[in-house]
């Protein structure tokens, strides 16, 4: 494993992984509970790797993390959300296409 130092997502795997210390679980119980390997979480906390939108929407959902706590993370990871929710007539039109 890598130098957090010199990993590309450094300061995300950091957040994650103190909320998941902070939540006082092993990296088993979360990887159990967001499908995904314990090696893999690992990589993700290490900085080494970068969830995907799916997965980091997952580990937000089990750490019950608050909206800003949440936009940080997107942030961190280098997603970016739509600043306005879509109105009723761009939904239409999506699902008419």
């Amino acid at each position: 494993m890598g130098n957090v130092e010199n990993t590309p997502y450094a300061s995300l795997g950091n957040a994650l992984r103190t909320m998941r210390l902070k939540q006082k679980e092993s990296l088993l119980e979360v990887s159990s509970a967001i499908e995904v390997t314990g090696e893999r979480l690992a990589l993700f906390e290490n900085g080494e790797l970068r969830p995907s939108e799916d997965i980091l929407d997952l580990l937000i959902s089990h750490y019950s993390v608050t909206d800003h706590e949440a936009d940080k993370l997107w942030e961190l990871a280098g997603y970016k959300k739509s600043e306005e929710p879509m109105t009723h007539q761009q939904a239409i039109l999506l699902t008419s296409l």
